[in-house]
């Protein structure tokens, strides 16, 4: 009867090592799906924040008129750079949507002017898939643990079983 004694242990310790690596990498997922949603909350106050320097800049220039305050000149100049440039292709652009329209294609302006609101979108969905992900990797983590649980209380049921059966022969 020892040798079935000693037998059901290492049966019930191999059955709690497995459980107990499959609670870990449970735990490691759950971890990993925290941390990405983590990130792609990093990345929406990122760009909220971007978006309120861009703002408060845009703000402080329009205030500022034709006063340029020391030290700004170069930013202000890059500034005025890119205006200009977005000037002259903006006017590039209108000429060739209205080629296009002279040689039959219609409805060109709704696409270039709902590109932001697009933008946005996609941005939110990219962020609110992310969150999906992660909440299904924790999930799914839960589910390891749980299966994990159930494989170490099946493996001492049946190594019960059989030291039952043994002894009863």
């Amino acid at each position: 009867m020892g040798f079935f004694d000693e037998l059901k242990e290492r049966v019930i310790e191999g059955g709690k090592k497995a459980a107990d690596a499959a609670q870990n990498a449970a735990e490691i997922a759950k971890e990993r799906a925290a941390i990405t949603k983590m990130r792609a909350e990093v990345k929406a106050e990122e760009l909220k924040m971007n978006r309120s320097f861009a703002e408060l800049g845009r703000q402080y220039a329009e205030k500022l008129g034709e006063e340029i305050p020391e030290g700004f000149e170069e930013i202000l100049g890059r500034i005025n750079d890119s205006k200009a440039k977005i000037a002259a292709a903006r006017g590039q652009i209108e000429e060739r949507l209205a080629a296009l329209k002279d040689s039959g294609v219609e409805e060109l302006d709704d696409i270039f002017e709902d590109f932001d609101d697009e933008a946005e979108e996609a941005e939110d969905a990219v962020r609110e898939a992310a969150e999906d992900f992660a909440d299904q990797a924790e999930e799914a983590a839960d589910a390891a643990a749980c299966a994990a649980e159930d494989a170490v209380c099946a493996v001492e049921d049946a190594a019960d079983e059989a030291v039952d059966d043994v002894t009863k022969e």
